[in-house]
């Protein structure tokens, strides 16, 4: 948070100028850039995923209590909470996927945005691990912790497809 808020502040000031000082940051007719202001503001989207591990963090505490086993791959999923903290200050371009600066090739934004897919995974198969055989005891935090996977399967089998380049590709000029 401390090394992403930064650039939301600076973002949001800049707007804020543009607005109030008559500043041209983000006004395409008076040479800024409206594509600036997108990329200050989802590069600091790491604050989003932070704030997502925390949630993976409570989820991986609560699954061994009402499993009644230990947790299956604590290492793995301290890895994967690293990698989500890492990769989110540079996946922020999945957010752009679709606004893609054409001196770009568009795989780089599906790289981006499939990137973060690879620690997620890690917390899903902990996670996964540890149900697997468990004593489970279906308690309200356990069902919450069950709905939690439920999504976070959806979400990550949707993703995939999300992410691919000619499944999401804007149409061209040829093609319409």
């Amino acid at each position: 948070m401390m090394l992403a808020a930064p650039m939301l502040i600076a973002a949001l000031l800049m707007g804020a100028f543009d607005r109030t000082v008559q500043t041209a940051f983000y006004v395409a007719g008076n040479g800024g850039s409206s594509y600036l202001f997108q990329n200050l503001f989802w590069s600091s989207s790491p604050r989003g995923l932070h704030r997502r591990t925390a949630g993976f963090g409570i989820v991986l505490e609560l699954l061994p209590v009402f499993s009644r086993k230990p947790l299956w791959g604590y290492r793995l999923a301290v890895a994967g909470m690293l990698g989500v903290s890492l990769l989110s200050f540079f996946v922020w371009q999945h957010h752009l996927f679709r606004q893609r600066d054409q001196r770009r090739p568009a795989s780089v934004y599906m790289l981006s945005t499939e990137l973060i897919s690879l620690p997620t995974g890690f917390i899903f198969v902990s996670a996964m691990g540890t149900i697997w055989r468990g004593r489970l005891r279906f308690t309200v935090p356990m069902l919450f912790c069950l709905a939690w996977v439920f999504k976070f399967l959806i979400g990550g089998i949707s993703g995939v497809f999300l992410s691919d380049v000619p499944a999401t590709s804007p149409p061209t000029a040829a093609s319409s």
